[in-house]
């Protein structure tokens, strides 16, 4: 270690070593310095991202200025990990940059290059807040792994140029602070001017006791500010993200956290998911778990396989469905299952929006039977995909399952099912299959064919410049695999659509004029009405064709988007989606249009489709009941989570939705409304048993998934010798 009371540099003109005196360290003048241009900084990018994702309701000004007082522990426990290796280097003899005006320059320059990428970091969660209403989360360190797409959606979508000239203004004021910091340290050794290291050197001077005493005392008030720092004070425990929630304002409480700090935590919180899954593995019994689970999802006359074993895993048996489509020829129906890009029910008049900004959906709907109150299994495509086609879960730890080694195994997917049944099958999807990793996990699952956007480039009219061929290219292709497929035989599809998704790069509606009222709104909706549009040329299309009299149709949101008001930690309204089953052409069909105000989930789509047309023998793993069961005397369950985020898991029955923010946490009884929207606490006087019984429900529920999953008994039985 190098102690420096004092530092005078020689020249040839200038031999004689003096000592100046300093009552404080250089070094700790040094984190007294660099420490308060951080806090202004952190301070000027939190005022930044205030002015640009606040709206008037979200908080006054007043009210936002605890966001700074707050926030400021968030602040120092950043600065406090950062200021650890540059305080090192400040002790490393042949690295501090007090060894010569070389070093000198090298260490302005790199803190200034450290401190400018922060910044870039917190200048881009702007538009990361403002498309997903939370600060960074395991969700962004996800999308480091895809940084050609994400970077083609960033460049397309937001004002790329403006930000980085701001930046870069913003690294040149960096750099003045960096160096005046240096100056109240100490940092000019000499006046003298020296091109380098050999025509100037170090002069330690012989220091006083006095003086080396200050040093020893610098070094112990160097490390105690930073353990206190990072740790975010002296406090029994360590700073944790609830510290910033303090009042009743979630915006608030939002500002008071750093990016920076909530995006090492994400990362630290993805690798250490296991933990984090464990805390609700251990609840209860597993054979206790398992048997509350079966009693939810299980209808009066299906046959369970291995239930002892196996939560799910089952066949329909004899259990009966209010509505049976079959074709009139005899043939096997086709299923065609439509997950539809961030189609919110906040924005369709069929799941009850005021202003309707999907006419052709909302058209389609009124041939089939319309669930007004499904909700999405998680806030991303991910979930959206495997809880539909699986009938799994999104679990804690697992939202992104797909790419996870514990999705090696064989779950019972639509694809499969039918695959088993002679089906032809089809993955449709006008962007890259290498995205998630759905390629490999479907070709797994029972899928055969994928037609990705690459290969309908050929035939496309539009494409996105960011994720591929726009929907319409997408159900026009559809149409001919489907019409041409029918020619051989049954099959089951797969659809995902992708225009309504950032950078909203969209072809016009033909004579629809642009949506100007809608504030930030404008282009994400104008999308959404472009993916309406395509959903019901798609239908007006496919009833010119053959196939079209003997297929069951599914449209299902994947996720909405984050629109306010936010309710509760698992944003009730991002998950609100509509979900449509339509056969027009089938016998049976006059049985199902009307609209159903049952809860729903995407969870229940694959027990639907094979109770719709008497699948009866071949085996599901559906953790959800067909919605068309009215054998279960309640009205139906949903549970859902935000991904990438916080750890609360909830239940939603009839009206009534029960939240656990994580696996300890004591469980929230809410009486809830989509149309307005609203939350407020069950207060009769049954509450709290119901309270007590839906969080029974929802802990077994997520563990017993868990169990299964982690066991690879999430899906059917593996044949003999696997």
């Amino acid at each position: 270690m190098q102690i420096q009371p004092s530092v005078t540099v020689t020249t040839p003109s200038d031999a004689t070593p003096a000592i100046t005196r300093r009552y404080l360290p250089v070094n700790l003048k040094l984190l007294l310095g660099l420490t308060t241009l951080l806090l202004v900084l952190f301070a000027l990018l939190r005022l930044g991202l205030i002015i640009r994702v606040r709206t008037a309701a979200d908080a006054s000004w007043s009210e936002l200025l605890s966001a700074f007082v707050i926030g400021t522990r968030f602040d120092l426990s950043v600065i406090s990990f950062v200021m650890t290796p540059i305080m090192i280097i400040c002790y490393l003899p042949w690295f501090a940059p007090w060894a010569g005006p070389r070093r000198r320059r090298i260490f302005t320059w790199g803190v200034t290059l450290l401190f400018g990428v922060m910044a870039l970091i917190l200048i881009a969660e702007f538009e990361f807040f403002n498309e997903f209403q939370a600060r960074y989360n395991q969700l962004a360190i996800r999308y480091l792994n895809h940084p050609e797409i994400v970077g083609g959606m960033t460049w397309y979508n937001f004002p790329v140029v403006r930000y980085l000239l701001g930046w870069a203004a913003l690294t040149g004021v960096i750099h003045l602070g960096v160096r005046t910091a240096m100056r109240f340290a100490g940092g000019t050794s000499s006046p003298a001017r020296a091109s380098d290291d050999t025509t100037a050197s170090i002069v330690e001077p012989k220091a006083s006791s006095v003086s080396r005493t200050a040093e020893f005392v610098g070094i112990g008030l160097i490390i105690a500010s930073i353990v206190t720092g990072v740790r975010g004070g002296v406090q029994g425990e360590p700073l944790q993200w609830g510290d910033a929630f303090r009042g009743d304002n979630e915006f608030v409480s939002q500002m008071s956290l750093n990016g920076l700090w909530s995006l090492a935590h994400a990362g630290l919180d993805s690798i250490d998911r296991d933990r984090e899954s464990g805390a609700w593995a251990k609840g209860m019994a597993p054979d206790e778990a398992r048997q509350i689970t079966q009693r939810l999802m299980t209808a009066p006359g299906e046959s369970a396989i291995e239930p002892g074993k196996r939560t799910a895993l089952r066949t329909r048996g004899s259990a009966k469905s209010s509505v049976n489509l079959t074709t009139e020829d005899g043939r096997p129906v086709n299923v065609v299952v439509v997950m539809m890009e961030s189609f919110s029910g906040r924005f369709s008049g069929s799941t009850g929006a005021p202003r309707s900004f999907t006419p052709a959906f909302d058209k389609i709907a009124k041939e089939g039977r319309l669930f007004d109150r499904a909700f999405s299994a998680g806030s991303h495509t991910h979930q959206g995909i495997f809880a539909t086609q699986l009938g799994f879960p999104n679990l804690p730890g697992y939202e992104t399952l797909m790419e996870s080694s514990v999705s090696n195994q064989e779950f019972c997917s639509l694809s499969s099912i039918f695959q088993s049944r002679g089906y032809q099958t089809f993955f449709l999807y006008n962007g890259d299959f290498a995205w998630d990793n759905m390629r490999g996990f479907f070709r797994k699952q029972g899928v055969k064919t994928f037609v990705g956007g690459e290969e309908m480039l050929v035939d496309a009219k539009y494409r996105d410049p960011v994720w591929g061929v726009s929907d319409g290219d997408l159900f026009d292709r559809c149409n001919k695999e489907f019409e041409a497929a029918s020619k051989k035989g049954p099959f089951m599809a797969a659809i995902m659509t992708l225009s309504n998704h950032a950078p909203f790069s969209v072809p016009p509606v033909p004579g629809a004029p642009p949506i100007t009222d809608m504030g930030e709104l404008n282009k994400r909706l104008e999308a959404m009405r472009y993916a309406d549009w395509a959903v019901g040329k798609f239908v007006e299309d496919a009833k010119k064709l053959s196939y079209f009299k003997n297929t069951l149709f599914v449209f299902v949101g994947d996720h909405g988007f984050a629109v306010r008001p936010k309710l509760t930690d698992v944003n009730l309204l991002y998950h609100h989606v509509p979900l449509l089953f339509v056969a027009p052409g089938l016998v049976g069909a006059k049985d199902l249009p009307g609209v159903d105000h049952r809860v729903a989930a995407h969870m229940n789509v694959a027990a639907s489709v094979l109770g719709l047309i008497g699948v009866t023998d071949t085996p599901h793993a559906s953790w959800g009941r067909s919605l068309f069961d009215d054998t279960f005397p309640d009205e139906n369950f949903a549970v859902f989570k935000m991904s990438g985020g916080g750890k609360a898991v909830a239940l939603a029955r009839g009206d009534e939705l029960l939240v656990l923010n994580d696996a300890k946490a004591d469980p929230q009884l809410l009486k809830y409304t989509l149309w307005p929207p609203a939350v407020s606490p069950a207060t009769d006087p049954d509450a709290p048993n119901r309270r007590k019984a839906m969080s029974r429900e929802l802990r077994a529920y997520v563990q017993s998934g868990l169990e299964d999953l982690t066991r690879s008994k999430a899906g059917t039985v593996p044949a003999a010798g696997n």
